[in-house]
């Protein structure tokens, strides 16, 4: 398995660890639009010196297509402006907009505690992140007194880095009058983070590295550990999700739950560090194609056509995913089924004004309105796909067919496909029409639908309806990876 810069998981064998990593089951999406937020208030003061923090995140659209924001991931403030935070910086830079990791700390004179703003960027939708930020504002050498690591790397090279002073004292873990927040800075527009995070662990009172949250596998990917044995200190928590009616739910022992907003039961989803599902992709979008929801949600605007693809693509194996038909908002304005990865661009429409498809790339999909495409082909299908309509798909590379079932009713082989190809499932909108997508994350469809319970033959996912047997999620366990 490669990671692309087009945003694009390919299919590929990685093989297995030598041992059972640590399982991370669940993690908690974070959707800009519901501006959704966790928030505390300590009852002492903390250890602001000598702290660790770490966490997981997967990127989504918002976070990954703002142009000048700061998307918190962590943020202690103090309404009088004195804060500690730790965000991806959107902000133009030579050749476009630059997706940066800043964390920046000033106390009540406006003096800056410390302020570090990466030159590696961040805006891959497909990939986990492991952050491990460590105050350590005692150390003797200045370099050791703030440090940042991602997944498992030290990083060393900043566009801006001012160290802390001996002995200095950021606004993180440090009074009572603070308030602690996670992804966003209570409703605060311009700080929303999109996207998802797991394992949210704070260690109050100790300078950790990277060591103690994760380690590389044998296939050199940098993997979670158990950090259950961790001692977390006075105001340290574990912030897993693991408990869907109280995402905030603090799991060190120490009892410092957050309290949440703006999150609901179906925000714990099935995405996680060990296995990576599939969803739409956010870097190879057309202009007036949005998404949110955790990239599970795709809506057009306009009265142009708009490609939505997805971030993983396979030439062998079977597959199963769901798309619903949230809305269809004028005849032939929904479709959805699968493109060449090849033909993935922001520039190459799947389906153009007037229905004639574009002839560079082999597409084969569902339209409403009783149709079906190819490339340059429109012809009759047995079900006028509608609103509300779950659409599945199965996807067999093994014998090169694509069959369709809508709402758990077979309505058979819809095409015979293209062999030695590699395809990704995708979607082409319309006049603000919109297509839901599950994978096996969520089986609720973004709190619209009641969850199926039904997984595929490894056990994986949550769909709606049945998987039939041999099909598998697309997602890295699914991949083999």
């Amino acid at each position: 398995m490669s990671i692309f810069k087009d945003g694009l998981i390919r299919q590929g064998a990685s093989g297995a660890t030598t041992s059972a990593p640590h399982q991370i089951d669940q993690s908690i999406r974070f959707n800009a639009l519901d501006n959704p937020y966790m928030s505390k208030v300590f009852s002492s003061k903390g250890s602001p010196k000598k702290f660790t923090l770490s966490w997981w995140s997967k990127l989504s659209y918002r976070t990954i297509n703002a142009t000048s924001e700061s998307q918190m991931f962590f943020i202690a403030y103090h309404s009088s402006g004195y804060q500690t935070d730790f965000s991806i910086q959107s902000a133009a830079r030579a050749g476009g907009v630059a997706h940066t990791f800043r964390t920046y700390s000033v106390t009540t004179g406006g003096s800056a505690v410390w302020n570090f703003t990466t030159t590696q960027v961040f805006r891959d939708p497909s990939a986990w992140y492991n952050f491990v930020v460590v105050s350590d504002t005692d150390n003797a050498v200045s370099t050791e007194r703030f440090r940042l690591y991602v997944n498992g790397q030290r990083v060393t090279d900043f566009s801006t880095a001012t160290y802390p002073g001996s002995g200095v004292e950021p606004v993180w873990n440090n009074s009572t009058n603070v308030t602690h927040y996670i992804g966003s800075r209570a409703a605060n527009v311009n700080t929303r983070f999109d996207g998802y995070m797991a394992e949210m662990v704070h260690i109050d009172g100790q300078a950790l590295d990277s060591s103690s949250f994760g380690e590389t596998n044998s296939n050199g990917i940098w993997i979670p550990i158990d950090v259950s044995g961790l001692t977390f200190g006075t105001n340290g928590f574990h912030i897993d999700g693991r408990d869907s009616a109280d995402l905030g739910d603090d799991e060190s022992g120490n009892g410092n739950d957050f309290t949440t907003s703006g999150l609901a039961a179906h925000d714990q989803v099935t995405d996680t560090p060990n296995n990576n599902f599939c969803t739409y992709n956010s870097t190879q979008l057309q202009s007036g194609a949005t998404l949110s929801n955790g990239d599970l949600d795709a809506v057009s605007s306009g009265s142009s056509w708009r490609n939505v693809h997805s971030t993983i693509g396979v030439s062998s194996g079977k597959w199963y995913w769901e798309v619903k038909a949230d809305v269809i908002n004028s005849t032939e304005s929904w479709i959805a089924g699968i493109q060449e990865t090849s033909f993935v661009s922001k520039s190459n429409y799947w389906w153009q004004s007037g229905y004639t498809a574009s002839s560079s790339g082999i597409v084969f999909g569902v339209l409403d309105n009783n149709n079906k495409v190819t490339n340059t082909t429109k012809t009759s299908f047995t079900h006028d796909i509608a609103q509300g309509d779950i659409v599945q798909f199965q996807l067999n590379l093994d014998d090169n067919e694509l069959t369709v079932l809508v709402d758990g009713v077979s309505k058979g082989k819809i095409y015979d496909i293209t062999a030695d190809t590699e395809y990704t499932p995708a979607v082409c909108l319309y006049n603000t029409s919109s297509a839901t997508i599950n994978f096996g994350q969520d089986g609720t469809f973004a709190g619209t639908e009641t969850a199926g319970g039904n997984s595929d033959g490894n056990g994986v996912g949550n769909f709606k309806h049945s998987v039939p047997s041999g099909y598998l999620a697309l997602c890295t366990k699914g991949l083999g990876s």
